[in-house]
């Protein structure tokens, strides 16, 4: 059964390894919308609890899945993108710095079978923290570094601040903030058959939550951009 697991999983891999993710003959238009989408969608991700990690002590670590939706991008261009969801991984390490300031750290390394790479930092202070209910606000300053398919790299930065409620088991949490997006075209996607580089600043809001199976947490985010996207994180905490 596992092995079959695993066979059907690397199936799943070359599949997306087969998708062709960008059309071709990119207008800068086309290419600006596409940085509102694939780029603002490598900001970092939360994925944890709304409440400090704990210091020097806090620390844990987990696997990501995020997924992209890419219908649209047959719309721009010649259309030949095959506008499959894509899915991709990523590794995740949160660590307490200091009282309430952790730092967190993604990366998932570029190859074939996912078709994107992507690595980030981000640093989370909380700044509030209510005496009478599980109350904690944060501040979340952020970067990221993305590669899709060897066809268009990106930077992304930005910032959120987070509201959170923190429970025995689980936690919840909305924030609000900018996201800002660098990409560069290979000469092969634009109409002007030269690279190019196209820049997106939006409005970034987020939905979280996490639950506690202690040692092991599950946690689920929802971002919106100028579009709607997914991430889910199986992870491990001291």
């Amino acid at each position: 059964m596992k092995y079959s697991l695993f066979i059907l999983f690397l199936s799943f891999l070359s599949t997306q390894s087969s998708a062709k993710i960008f059309s071709a003959n990119l207008s800068k238009s086309d290419r600006e919308n596409i940085t509102r989408r694939a780029g603002h969608s490598t900001a970092m991700k939360l994925l944890s609890d709304p409440y400090p990690l704990g210091g020097y002590e806090g620390l844990e670590y987990g696997i990501i899945l995020e997924s992209l939706p890419t219908s649209d991008f047959q719309d721009y261009g010649d259309g030949t993108a095959d506008g499959r969801q894509l899915y991709y991984p990523a590794f995740n390490i949160g660590k307490g710095l200091y009282r309430n300031f952790d730092l967190f750290v993604n990366f998932g390394v570029y190859s074939g079978d996912t078709s994107v790479g992507l690595y980030g930092a981000m640093l989370r202070w909380g700044f509030y923290e209510s005496e009478r209910i599980p109350l904690v606000i944060a501040l979340n300053l952020y970067v990221s570094s993305s590669n899709f398919n060897n066809e268009v790299t990106g930077d992304t930065e930005g910032f959120l601040v987070d509201a959170g409620l923190n429970f025995t088991d689980a936690g919840v949490y909305l924030g609000v903030g900018r996201v800002s997006s660098k990409s560069l075209y290979t000469s092969d996607l634009t109409d002007s058959t030269s690279s190019e580089k196209n820049n997106a600043t939006d409005l970034h809001l987020r939905l979280g939550g996490v639950y506690h199976f202690r040692p092991l947490f599950v946690a689920l985010e929802v971002n919106r951009y100028t579009i709607t996207h997914f991430s889910l994180k199986v992870g491990y905490r001291y």
